[in-house]
Formats: C-alpha cells, structure tokens, sequence
C-alpha cells in the first residue's frame, strides 16, 4: 500500500476490500461476514456511546479560557468520532453488498 501511495480514506478503503476478498475465498465465507457485520457493529455502538458521553460533558465546562481549550478537544474528539461512524457504516454497507454478490 506505500509502494501505492494511497493515504487516508483510499489506504483504509484499499485494505478492507483486501480483507472483503480474503472473507470471500473462506470456505465459511457467510459466516466470516456476519462475523465482520457484528465487529463493524459493536465499534459503531461504541463509538456513539462516545459522542454521546463526549456531548454530555460538553455542558459541564464553565466559561474560561481554559475551558474553552478543552471544550474544544472534546468537539473536535466527538467530530472524529462521528467521522469514523460514518467510515464504519460505509464498511457495513460493503459487506452487505458484496455478501449478496
């Protein structure tokens, strides 16, 4: 993948069609699947957990400066949480498109 020179959303895409295809050719490829789907979906689960707690937090800073700073690590952690919530879904979607294929 570095000699590809893909980054970020490609590498990550790029990998876990790699890992789809590995699922694919297991002899037990329907259960290799729901296995992946049940993964995919408990770190979904979790990850809104998270922004939920994180959001839940949100309100119990005060206004000051340093408040401030750490209000804004707190956005920006339930920001890429809600990121890799959506890279997760797309997974699933793949998964289930590609198990029906």
């Amino acid at each position: 993948y570095d000699k590809l020179k893909l980054e970020g959303a490609e590498k990550d895409q790029a990998m876990f069609q790699a890992k789809m295809d590995s699922l694919k050719a297991n002899p037990n490829s329907e259960k290799a699947f729901e296995k992946e789907k049940i993964e995919l979906r408990k770190q979904i689960d979790f990850l809104n957990q998270e922004v939920i707690l994180f959001g839940n937090n949100l309100g119990y800073f005060a206004k000051s400066k340093g408040a401030d700073i750490l209000r804004k690590e707190v956005e920006n952690k339930i920001e890429i949480s809600k990121n890799k919530i959506v890279d997760l879904k797309k997974k699933l979607k793949m998964l289930s498109s590609e198990q029906v294929n």
